[in-house]
């Protein structure tokens, strides 16, 4: 079969689609190579990824290494004042990469660190309020010092439940 085949729709060659509710997508296969010259990507021919060099490590998403990992923590407490998410750790700072948490009842909240340091004023949440700080490759809080919790204060005694994702760094 010939290469570069004209179509026109309703005559000539057929072409691989998907049919996802009613509307056709065109299948095709990705390939790279240089300049008028083509090799299809497989399992045993991949992809090549610009930049990287021998040795050196590839990132998949700024600023994380794909050998550094998030920590993923629960959030659950119900306490006013400063309530400890990430627990300081002797000779560590905490990079907070995602953050999800909600509220139960009208609340008051600020964010920051031991100290206390607040990164935000109060922000003032009613029911079911929250924060969704979506899991990413740059830290959205970086606690400032070493051996430094990373807290979420409270003006009332409230249900805060959700998720953190961090990494703990010298």
């Amino acid at each position: 079969m010939a290469d570069n085949v004209a179509v026109t729709p309703g005559l000539g060659a057929t072409i691989a689609t998907d049919d996802i509710g009613g509307v056709q997508y065109q299948i095709v296969k990705l390939t790279q190579g240089v300049l008028d010259s083509q090799t299809l990507v497989s399992v045993s021919n991949g992809l090549p990824v610009a930049g990287a060099q021998q040795g050196s490590p590839v990132y998949v998403s700024p600023g994380l290494k794909t050998t550094e990992t998030f920590t993923r923590a629960a959030i659950s407490f119900a306490a006013s004042g400063d309530n400890i998410v990430v627990a300081a750790s002797v000779g560590n700072t905490c990079r907070v990469y995602g953050l999800l948490f909600t509220v139960t009842t009208p609340v008051a909240v600020k964010i920051g660190e031991g100290g206390p340091i607040y990164y935000s004023g109060a922000m003032q949440f009613g029911v079911g309020g929250g924060v969704f700080l979506a899991p990413q490759g740059e830290p959205y809080f970086v606690v400032g010092a070493t051996n430094r919790s990373f807290l979420i204060n409270l003006s009332a005694v409230v249900q805060t439940s959700g998720i953190i994702w961090y990494t703990l760094v010298p």
